[in-house]
């Protein structure tokens, strides 16, 4: 997990994203993240937000608000800094999982943990 530059966005692209988004696309980390990490192709109703929410299987805004139901999503329950922006994008962090020798079922090619004996 990082805090990039303190934008908040980009710090959110490149956390969920597991540091795989490191670039804006048309200036914006949400549209990078839900174009060039989830395959997403359009906005939802104006709003890369609520596509991602959707496509991560949230149904609805928390207190109308998509920023704070992707939070929620990742685990947070109250704002930080005073700002669910900030949950969000501390929040996204991917988890760091050991890399086990036939345990794993991920795709080699794709990887970039360190594989474990055990």
């Amino acid at each position: 997990m990082a805090i990039l530059n303190l934008n908040l966005y980009q710090t959110w692209a490149y956390n969920a994203s597991g540091g795989a988004v490191t670039a804006p696309r048309n200036g914006s980390w949400v549209c990078a993240l839900a174009v060039d990490y989830y395959g997403l192709t359009a906005p939802v109703n104006y709003s890369w937000e609520q596509a991602i929410a959707e496509h991560l299987g949230i149904t609805s805004a928390t207190n109308d608000n998509w920023i704070q139901a992707l939070a929620e999503y990742y685990g947070e329950t109250a704002p930080v800094n005073g700002s669910w922006l900030w949950a969000l994008a501390l929040g996204a962090a991917v988890p760091s999982v050991p890399f086990i020798w036939s345990l794993n079922t991920n795709l080699w090619e794709s990887e970039t943990r360190t594989w474990s004996l055990t």
